[in-house]
């Protein structure tokens, strides 16, 4: 009877992950209708669009460049949260679940950053785009919110 349990447990844990990582991939996937990243990452300083710009390119990135991406993301993603719970509500924004699902699932990805970067320079790049792609569709929020009539 315990491993009958175990089983249905971990089972249905998995499937609980698999579910979040695909919404989240989903969120991301979704476009906004206005992109206004470049003008939000100019607007405050951020990185982000940059690191992306970085990352679609061909060349390798040193496991340095990886780490510099990854703290510029970091400082990014604290300045795009803060700006979004201090921005006020709008109904543009994604429901309070949505963003929580998207800022855990940043902290998860940076978490697998720091492990995948020993081990492999392309799982260690995926996860810095991911973080990226994050960071990038909490810009454009801020960027709707800040063009959307009252």
């Amino acid at each position: 009877m315990w491993t009958a349990h175990s089983f249905v447990i971990a089972t249905t844990a998995v499937l609980f992950i698999l579910w979040s990582r695909y919404v989240c991939a989903a969120l991301l996937a979704a476009q906004t209708p206005i992109d206004s990243r470049d003008e939000v990452a100019r607007a405050n300083s951020l990185r982000f669009a940059e690191v992306l710009r970085a990352l679609e390119e061909d060349g390798p990135q040193t496991i340095g460049q990886l780490d510099e991406f990854a703290d510029a993301l970091g400082r990014d993603f604290e300045v795009v949260t803060y700006l979004i719970r201090h921005m006020g509500s709008s109904s543009i924004s994604d429901t309070p679940i949505e963003a929580w699902m998207l800022r855990v699932d940043y902290r998860i990805q940076a978490a697998w950053f720091k492990v995948m970067r020993p081990i492999s320079d392309v799982w260690a790049r995926r996860k810095v785009n991911q973080m990226a792609l994050i960071v990038c569709h909490f810009a454009d929020l801020i960027g709707e919110r800040a063009t959307s009539p009252i």
